[in-house]
């Protein structure tokens, strides 16, 4: 039933952002250019 796909994805949504925030959480980003995490990672690895 595309109703209980359609639950299913609401309930799994918050739970996937959340992964998403904590792995990306270590990265600092700057605020003013909004870049995808990669490449923010990217850049950290390099300025050290």
């Amino acid at each position: 039933m595309p109703s209980e796909a359609h639950q299913r994805l609401q309930t799994a949504l918050p739970q996937q952002t959340a992964t998403v925030f904590r792995h990306t959480a270590h990265y600092p980003v700057p605020s003013r250019t909004k870049i995808p995490p990669r490449q923010a990672r990217d850049a950290t690895i390099k300025e050290q």
